[in-house]
């Protein structure tokens, strides 16, 4: 007995000269500090009277005159540096990170997996989890979250409308609307949810946010000692977290990742990269758990608190708030009416908004580390701070200290702007905290607020009313800044003044719309310029596309005026100003020696709405040049040796699919563009692609079919060709697209999975893909100056399939329309085919293919009657001198070349409709004006592709000729008629030839 009160004697004075001594640790030091209460040191009355910065404020504005670095403080028995010099708070966290990296606060994945988040959690767990999430936060994937941010704005609004319509006199508890409207934003963004939080207020989702904050799970004194000794209660195996939160955010968690998982679903979120961590390995499902439930609890009450405090502030000063809602207005004014990403980046003031409403309440009033050696701060050797040592520095007495900000008390969004900044001290504004463990989540936190602010401020007046707090009370239990007593406002709508003051304006507008239309189209009379008189709305293009295709068109334009005196003729294409050149040196100067002037084509393209607009045909400036110096080396001639025995395989299978067919007839009758559409189709697919497409053997192989489709059919007629085609910017600025939306997913897909299996199975192939591929890793790796990203790496390999799809399998069928009419052409061809093969073993190899020099010349008097691309178009980059000051083409106008019209300009080819290939003979070529002959254009931005076209040209016909004779079938039409939607001369209804077996 008398050693167990011995025992309890000694273990009483080693408890109380522990007390003692770590109580007494501030006063051995000589650092100021208030004297400690046992057992709660400082910390009397925390969450219970006060809120935390209800300790540390006063403690600050208490020694912050003293010129010390910083004070003691104790939390519970633990001594604890607070920061009263911003300077230090900068070294802290900038400066001296590496020191300081740990936030020291309490996390037990094993046992509370829910703490084992990137905020929490230190040492060597932290900094390789922030480099993997870091790429989730930048502005390319905020613009991506963008519109599912703005949907729920919408959708708050709406719920905004009808709750102040149902509530007594318009007043509304704001904070708990705009709680909901961030759980709805988090959700979606997060987890791909639809949480209904807004229309439901007792939605789980929402519900379980607000406890994750709200329910603790133990009394103070138990929470105390967690916080105050973090590694003792993780070797306790002690937990934070409710079971039932717990439970609730690991099921949705998993079911998420299971059905994603599952299905194959890629979103561009932040529970996509998770995925993907977790699929490398990187992430257990529970440490994949614990980052989600981070992003939603950080993001749902901070930016929710956020807004109810800015509403608030604003509420009180009306005069801010009209300021903010005119910014608005000129946002969207500039914007053409819609708020995208760019258009919240000039919404400046509220960013000063912003940022003075996170000054007066910072959401996280205090930020914390742990020292890991002994550091002397400022340099003094006084004012050490020992390894393992807590630093708090009181962000929320720092936002409030008028040496920073004078009148801390009142809101004044001014003090942002870029003259005050550079007045302040760095560390003087701290939100978001500072340096490499400031908050991961700062844009998207911002983004969900001005996207809140943008909706609502733009359709609601806020104002207080007799329930509104003069001054905000926090809740005591909550480490973050909440209003105890909720924020009421009164809620008011707007009346629609630019509605009303758009049908005042109606008939003003009316008038002034017939005058400028009148005047713009009366351009080329004004300038003297020889052109058919416009009308409204299709200018010169009236035609189209009912009557002529349209290069029929610019043909008939330039037969029309190529004799008279000008260099050119005026024409519209819709609303676009446009010079048809009649002049053959003028044609040249913009083709090739003024190239810098009209490099540009003028047409349209949407890289970011619609990616597979984007290709190296639409570009335009820098980037078309950087993307044409990447893909050239992919057409020499080398490449062309290379992929020729592929092309040359796809030959024989057509001449054997058209044996087939014949069967044991000696004669057919045959459409032979369906033919051989599916011919070029294989063999796009196959050197483009690296694909088996099957299409000879199967007509309705989707390969093939998904071609036609995206040549013949147009997302949209009408009024929207006035935009795409008239005005190509403006359609730009109003997201409009040309893509066909199954005809984009099918071509992501099939270029998503060649990617996927060269790059997982390490497949070289020397084919177009295969170049485009490594361009690809190059970008990957960070090296954007040489690379492609998958969107540029997916319109090229679009429009070199369609170019090479369609164009070739034209060129085929009409080659063959004029051979079937012309048989002593056809034999001599013939004859070539077969003596040349003969003197290579019947073996169609690369060297034959050269040396078949009638054969070439049949395909080019082929384009030159069929030109597939009719017309070439170029926009003046800036005002061009012709020659004297009548033919000046002013900047922006658009310039169009009648590739069919030079073709059928008798002057030039004489009987143009006659069908002779000795026109391309070396002689008559030299006998001619340059840029006569244009069906891959001239100059630096002629075809790139034309080499491979013209080799799969010539060897499907050499194929086709060998062994067949084509001749008119009774119901063939001559001349063809041209499909007059197409923007490519392709036969209507097709061209039905007999074909005969060659004896």
């Amino acid at each position: 007995m008398l050693d167990i009160i011995a025992l309890a004697l000694i273990g009483l004075s080693i408890g109380f000269w522990y007390v003692r001594t770590s109580l007494n640790y501030w006063a051995s030091r000589g650092i100021a500090h208030v004297e400690p209460q046992f057992p709660v040191g400082n910390m009397e009355g925390l969450r219970q009277s006060k809120h935390f910065l209800e300790i540390l404020t006063p403690l600050y504005e208490c020694f912050k005159g003293t010129g010390a670095p910083f004070a003691g403080l104790y939390m519970m028995l633990r001594p604890v540096v607070l920061v009263l010099d911003v300077e230090l708070a900068k070294n802290i966290l900038i400066k001296d990170f590496a020191n300081f990296e740990d936030r020291g606060m309490y996390h037990n994945e094993r046992d509370d997996p829910l703490t084992g988040h990137l905020f929490r959690i230190d040492g060597p767990k932290w900094r390789p989890l922030r480099h993997k999430m870091s790429p989730t936060f930048t502005s390319g994937k905020m613009k991506y979250m963008f519109d599912t941010v703005c949907a729920v704005g919408e959708e708050l609004t709406r719920a905004c409308a009808e709750q102040a319509l149902n509530a007594n006199n318009g007043i509304l508890e704001i904070s708990d609307l705009v709680a909901r409207y961030t759980s709805d934003v988090i959700g979606s963004c997060a987890f791909g949810l639809e949480c209904n939080g807004l229309r439901n207020p007792q939605a789980e989702f929402a519900a379980m946010g607000r406890r994750a904050f709200t329910d603790r799970r133990h009394n103070k004194l138990v929470d105390g000692f967690i916080e105050t000794f973090p590694n003792l209660a993780r070797r306790l195996r002690m937990r934070q977290i409710h079971q039932d939160i717990t439970d609730f955010y690991m099921r949705i968690v998993k079911d998420t990742v299971k059905e994603r998982e599952a299905r194959g679903i890629v979103r561009q979120d932040f529970m996509n990269l998770l995925i993907e961590m977790k699929q490398r390995g990187e992430l257990t499902i529970e440490e994949l758990a614990a980052q989600a439930f981070i992003f939603f609890v950080a993001g749902f009450d901070t930016s929710a608190n956020t807004l109810s405090f800015a509403l608030y502030e604003l509420a009180k000063q009306p005069r801010l708030q009209d300021k903010l809602r005119q910014e608005i207005a000129q946002a969207l004014e500039r914007h053409n009416g819609q708020f995208t990403y760019d258009s919240m980046q000039d919404l400046q003031y509220m960013e000063l908004v912003i940022a003075e409403t996170l000054r007066k309440y910072p959401i996280l009033p205090h930020l914390s580390r742990i020292s890991r050696q002994y550091y002397a701060a400022n340099n003094d050797r006084h004012y050490y701070i020992e390894p393992g040592q807590m630093v708090i520095i009181p962000v929320y007495a720092i936002h409030h200290d008028p040496m920073f900000y004078p009148d801390p008390d009142k809101f004044i969004p001014e003090r942002f702007l870029a003259d005050q900044l550079a007045q302040r001290p760095t560390a003087s504004w701290l939100p978001f905290g500072d340096g490499p463990r400031n908050c991961l989540g700062m844009r998207f936190g911002k983004m969900q607020t001005c996207s809140a602010l943008f909706h609502l401020l733009r359709r609601f007046r806020f104002s207080t009313c007799p329930r509104t707090e003069t001054t905000i009370q926090f809740v005591k239990s909550n480490i973050l800044l909440c209003p105890a007593n909720g924020i009421y406002l009164k809620i008011e709508a707007l009346k629609a003044r630019a509605m009303y003051l758009f049908i005042s304006l109606v008939a003003v507008v009316i008038g002034l719309l017939i005058y400028v239309v009148n005047h713009h189209f009366n351009y080329w009379q004004r300038r003297g310029i020889p052109h058919e008189a416009p009308s409204f709305p299709h200018g010169n293009f009236g035609d189209w596309p009912k009557k002529r295709q349209f290069s029929v068109i610019f043909k008939d334009y330039y037969l029309k005026f190529k004799n008279d005196s000008s260099y050119f003729a005026g024409f519209f294409v819709f609303f676009k100003k446009s010079a048809v050149i009649t002049d053959l040196e003028l044609i040249k100067k913009v083709l090739i020696k003024d190239f810098n002037t009209f490099e540009n084509r003028g047409i349209f393209s949407n890289e970011v709405d619609d990616p597979l607009s984007a290709t190296l045909f639409s570009l335009e400036g820098q980037k078309w040049r950087h993307l044409r110096h990447k893909l050239s080396p992919t057409f020499t001639s080398g490449k062309m040796k290379f992929m020729f025995p592929t092309v040359a395989k796809v030959g024989e299978e057509l001449a054997n699919i058209l044996r087939e067919k014949m069967g044991t007839s000696s004669s057919q009758e045959l459409e032979v563009t369906d033919l051989v559409s599916r011919f070029t189709a294989d063999v796009i697919g196959s050197c483009a692609f690296g694909l088996e497409c099957n299409s000879l053997q199967d007509p309705s192989a989707e390969f093939v079919q998904i071609g036609k489709r995206a040549l013949t059919e147009r997302r949209f007629w009408g009024l929207f060709d006035f935009f795409i085609f008239g005005l190509p910017q403006l359609a730009r600025r109003l997201r409009l697209k040309v893509t066909m939306p199954d005809v984009e997913d099918f071509y992501f897909r099939i270029i998503r999975d060649t990617i996927n299996h060269r790059v997982k199975n390490d497949v070289k192939r020397n084919d177009f893909m295969g170049i485009m591929i490594e361009m690809y890793k190059k970008y990957q790796d960070g090296n954007e100056e040489d690379g492609l990203s998958f969107n540029e790496l997916a319109a090229q390999a679009f429009i070199f399939f369609l170019a090479g799809f369609e164009t070739s399998s034209t060129t085929m069928g009409y080659a063959l329309y004029e051979l079937a009419q012309h048989q002593d052409i056809q034999d001599k061809l013939r004859d070539e085919v077969n003596l040349i093969m003969a003197k290579h073993n019947e073996d169609l190899n690369y060297e034959a293919m050269k040396q078949m020099q009638y054969l070439e010349r049949v395909v080019m008097e082929t384009l030159r009657k069929y030109p597939v691309l009719g017309h070439l178009t170029r926009k003046a980059k800036a005002d061009y001198d012709v020659g004297d000051s009548k033919h000046i083409i002013e900047k922006g106008t658009g310039i169009c070349i009648s590739v069919l019209g030079l073709h059928h300009d008798p002057d030039i080819y004489p009987e143009p409709e006659k069908f002779d290939p000795e026109r391309f003979t070396e002689q008559s070529i030299a006998s001619r004006p340059a840029c006569t002959w244009l069906p891959f254009g001239d100059g630096p931005r002629s075809c790139i592709g034309s080499r491979f076209g013209m080799m799969q040209t010539c060897i499907g016909l050499a194929y086709l000729v060998k062994d067949y004779r084509f001749t008119l079938a009774p119901g063939t039409k001559v001349p063809p008629t041209f499909v007059k939607k197409s923007f490519l001369l392709s036969p209507e209804n097709g061209i039905v030839l007999n074909v005969e077996t060659v004896s």
